[in-house]
């Protein structure tokens, strides 16, 4: 008859004397090791949120207004350093406030990975309903102020 521990993640036989051979495992070293090691070290569960639980799609949220805002308002991913901070420190009660970590990186790549595919398909959806789905030809022009000079980059 065998016994397995989960602690140690092995099988042991307590074919002999069952509660002593389980008090004999308990009492080794390799146990002992294992058990202060459980108890010193925090769950991995505590480090990672849970992909689809209500309070980790708030912080997504929040991450993503305040990513929306900035590009909104013409602001630098820089900005968004600062952003994160002001956050942390005007809403330090709130643990949703507390998980939101969304800094320049974080920013952009929200931006190239999931705001501008989103606006880039609302655009083309809205071209292919307002010319019942055939092929349309449009114009984009794009006018950038930085400073005194202007720049217009035009595409047809």
């Amino acid at each position: 008859m065998k016994a397995y521990c989960t602690l140690c993640r092995r099988e042991f036989s307590v074919a002999r004397g069952c509660l002593s051979d389980v008090k004999q495992h308990v009492g080794g070293s390799e146990h002992k090791k294992n058990d202060r090691s459980a108890t010193t070290s925090a769950a991995t569960d505590t480090f990672f949120a849970k992909v689809f639980s209500v309070e980790h799609q708030k912080v997504l949220a929040a991450e993503l207004t305040s990513v929306y805002h900035a590009i909104q308002h013409n602001q630098s991913y820089a900005s968004t350093d600062c952003l994160n901070k002001l956050v942390h420190q005007q809403f330090s009660d709130s643990e949703i406030a507390k998980k939101v970590s969304c800094r320049r990186t974080k920013s952009k790549a929200i931006v190239k990975e999931v705001l501008g595919p989103k606006f880039l398909n609302d655009v083309l959806c809205d071209l292919k309903q307002t010319y019942d789905q055939k092929l349309a030809y449009f114009g984009l022009a794009v006018m950038h102020r930085t400073g005194k000079t202007e720049n217009c980059l035009q595409l047809l």
